[in-house]
């Protein structure tokens, strides 16, 4: 729940605001929460994992977007769940016109630059 509360919590941040290096500060720590949370999850409480997993499928896309960062980033997934939050990630990429997009379409570049076996598990996904 808390994980859930941060990421919403992230996104209620506008995007004009990062311009004040108070906010920017908070969302940075806010950010890295997140990444305890789920490194926690992978090492300490791997019953756990299942049920982060399925906020992969979650109502709120800020939420999607964080869990597809993490089980790549700093969790140990199978492929089929990797593909999964690609696939996520790749929707934001596509989609969002936003700052969002944006970040996502760099970090997807950088991503394959550094696993290029991963743009594989894209390809045959589908």
């Amino acid at each position: 729940m808390e994980y859930i509360a941060t990421a919403q919590r992230i996104n209620d941040i506008n995007e004009r605001d990062f311009d004040k290096k108070k906010i920017v500060k908070r969302n940075n720590k806010l950010a890295s929460r997140l990444r305890a949370i789920a490194s926690e999850i992978d090492s300490k409480h791997p019953e756990m994992k299942s049920n982060f997993y399925q906020l992969l499928f979650y109502e709120k896309e800020c939420v999607r977007e964080w869990v597809a960062h993490h089980i790549l980033e700093v969790m140990n997934y199978d492929n089929e769940c990797r593909t999964m939050a690609l696939k996520q990630i790749g929707y934001t990429a596509t989609h969002d016109e936003g700052i969002s997009g944006f970040g996502n379409r760099l970090w997807l570049k950088e991503w394959f630059n550094e696993h290029p076996v991963d743009k594989d598990l894209l390809k045959f996904s589908d």
